[in-house]
């Protein structure tokens, strides 16, 4: 079963109230949990951003991914640029502070992964590289 964030905050609330606030003997205790309580309640808990922030890090793995797996003959052209510079922005990747930096981080993410493929595509002696790409990605995908 897999649920939501807002769902996770909204059970963990009741949790909260239905067994550990009979417990509490102090004013200071009580107070605490319910302020704890309004964050759990107030906060927004937007499934889209934490959704977000996980595509994120599947594009930084695939990024790791697919650098393991080409190897330098398939991209003796040098056409590694783009590659470079996707591997770099996943290495460099933060835990984002809001929903518009991590949409930012996501379409720097796919800017290089676009960029990525079509250096692969104009370099003729990369199809093995472009093949590997391609199973990197069909992996993530069977595991999400």
């Amino acid at each position: 079963m897999n649920i939501g964030p807002g769902e996770a905050a909204e059970g963990i609330r009741k949790l909260l109230r239905a067994t550990i606030g009979p417990e509490l003997g102090s004013e200071q205790a009580v107070f605490t949990l319910r302020r704890i309580m309004t964050i759990l309640r107030e906060t927004n808990w937007d499934d889209a951003a934490f959704a977000l922030m996980a595509e994120n890090a599947a594009l930084c793995t695939l990024a790791a991914q697919v650098g393991s797996v080409l190897d330098e003959t398939e991209l003796a052209d040098g056409r590694t640029d783009a590659l470079g510079r996707w591997r770099s922005l996943a290495a460099r990747a933060e835990m984002p502070r809001s929903y518009a930096e991590a949409a930012e981080i996501n379409a720097r993410l796919r800017a290089a992964i676009a960029d990525t493929i079509a250096e692969l595509a104009a370099t003729p002696s990369a199809a093995g590289a472009r093949r590997k790409m391609i199973g990197c990605f069909l992996a993530l995908h069977a595991d999400a």
